[in-house]
């Protein structure tokens, strides 16, 4: 399934229209190590808050370490806030038509100072790298968007942070070199999403290529840092060069990429709009639905203080998707809530596809509940309160 936008919110702003696309994410994304045990590259979001600023990120995490600690703090070094799972991250820009036509023109200029002595060297440079990029995006099918390059420039992206001076929108595209802050940024792509703009910036403190010599590859991050500057947000897909991970080369628009930017800028071949088949499930037969069949209690037992306490028998039934069979050896976690207490215990079903948990809970001195029975394995979940009959037990206790 096309992943590339979830909601978008339109404003209008003097004579210019611009639109944001919203998309649900996480702070982070996995990715596979680029140094193999040594390392992960992963992406992040982060908004300024009070301004209209967000900011993509791409990280280098250390082996060993938290790769949203690591994620969030190098948002956090960007003056920007990240932004969770809860939130909708505003990803990008939907550029105006050019006055009089169908066609979308966005203009980028590259500052070449700084460069790593390597690409100034190569037979591909820098600017050769965002130009491939730019014939990537601009010559997709049915799509009416394509890049300007305008030739070099001795601005600095004005709304990277790194830059002297405060941040500020001065209407340019711009893409350069700086040592950003964070030890562990790759390269930071700025939005300001009240005005028609979107600033880059790499860090000159690592390693980089255009010839596969080693180093990370500056195509693959441009042509992803540049469809953010599209207007795309993040891919679930694998293999597209949207997806939230770096994960070696990867110079070539997917599938998915094509339909992302043809949805927004065009008109999109017959299979984006298509429902894929179902995903096989790779462990047939695994449990996927839990029946709390009975619960039972002992005799209430006084306790010093007066109020009675109840022993508690619950036992749960995990059954296979594909029949009515009970699944051996399935993790349970069953959470008991009673008036004074608040039980939860772990447990495994038996060769019959069921566990057994037992609880002794305090249940005042009314000798009543209410108890709430809740149950959770292999993603399936069950709830039930003392006085459900689908849980075939009252724990009502008898003075």
């Amino acid at each position: 399934m096309n992943k590339w936008a979830i909601l978008t919110v339109t404003i209008v702003i003097s004579a210019l229209m611009l639109s944001f696309i919203a998309f649900p994410l996480s702070v982070t994304a996995q990715a596979p190590d680029f140094i193999p045990g040594k390392t992960q590259i992963v992406s992040a979001f982060g908004k300024v808050p009070g301004q209209d600023l967000i900011v993509h990120v791409l990280v280098l995490v250390p082996q060993g370490s938290d790769k949203n600690e690591i994620a969030n703090e190098a948002v956090r070094q960007q003056g920007a806030r990240p932004i969770d799972h809860t939130e909708f991250a505003l990803n990008g820009l939907v550029w105006d038509k050019e006055p009089g036509t169908n066609n979308v023109l966005v203009k980028q200029y590259y500052n070449d100072a700084n460069e790593p002595n390597n690409l100034v060297s190569s037979t591909i440079t820098g600017e050769d790298a965002l130009q491939a990029t730019h014939s990537e995006w601009s010559n997709v099918p049915n799509s009416n968007f394509a890049f300007d390059s305008l030739g070099q420039t001795d601005r600095c992206p004005s709304i990277v942070r790194e830059c002297p001076g405060k941040q500020f929108s001065d209407g340019f595209n711009d893409v350069a070199w700086l040592p950003l802050k964070s030890k562990n940024t790759l390269g930071v792509t700025w939005f300001n999403t009240k005005t028609v703009e979107a600033d880059m910036a790499m860090n000159t403190k690592f390693s980089w290529s255009t010839d596969n010599t080693g180093g990370i590859d500056l195509v693959t991050v441009f042509v992803h840092e540049d469809g953010h500057v599209i207007g795309l947000s993040h891919s679930d897909v694998t293999g597209a060069v949207m997806e939230a991970v770096y994960a070696g080369i990867r110079q070539s628009l997917h599938p998915d990429d094509v339909c992302g930017i043809q949805t927004l800028y065009g008109t999109p071949d017959p299979e984006c709009t298509s429902e894929p088949p179902p995903d096989p499930d790779p462990n047939p037969g695994s449990p996927t639905s839990l029946d709390i069949t009975h619960g039972s209690h002992n005799n209430p037992i006084l306790k010093s203080d007066g109020d009675y306490s109840n022993r508690i028998t619950v036992h749960i039934f995990v059954k296979a998707l594909d029949g009515p069979d009970g699944v051996a050896n399935v993790p349970i976690h069953v959470v008991v809530n009673a008036p004074k207490s608040t039980l939860s215990g772990d447990t495994t079903t038996d060769d019959n596809g069921v566990a057994h948990i037992h609880y002794k809970v305090n249940a005042g001195r009314d000798g009543t509940g209410p108890y709430h029975i809740s149950a959770t394995a292999n993603g399936g979940s069950l709830s039930c309160n003392h006085n459900d009959d689908a849980c075939h037990a009252d724990f009502t206790v008898n003075k």
